[in-house]
């Protein structure tokens, strides 16, 4: 939850600060901050932010993933992993096949920001 506060009520000298004393400064919590520091670091690798960016638009399994970011499978399998531990991409499988789909929203959002 975003919590709010006056720039007034956080600056506690008079005259310390030409800023608007009214003017509504938002912050998020503690669990926020490491949420969010936690999304944007597991995607901040370019690898992953390709194999994300490539899931965006359906899932894949690993062989087309490796071949789209040009790397070796066990490499891309390493990125996935992480992937999944931050609980952006869901690993199913299908007979012999690990399929991977993004499943974070927040991330789809990221994306569509960047373009």
């Amino acid at each position: 939850m975003v919590e709010k506060v006056r720039v007034g009520d956080l600056v506690v000298e008079e005259d310390a600060c030409i800023c608007n004393e009214d003017a509504i400064i938002e912050f998020y919590s503690d669990e926020e901050l490491e949420e969010y520091s936690r999304i944007l670091k597991a995607i901040s690798n370019p690898i992953r932010l390709q194999i994300v960016r490539t899931l965006l638009s359906s899932p894949q399994c690993v062989c087309v993933l490796s071949a789209v970011v040009n790397k070796d499978q066990t490499l891309v399998s390493h990125h996935l992993a992480k992937l999944r531990d931050a609980k952006i991409v869901r690993e199913d499988v299908v007979g012999k096949f690990r399929i991977y789909s993004l499943i974070d929203e927040r991330v789809k959002k990221i994306l569509s920001l960047l373009g």
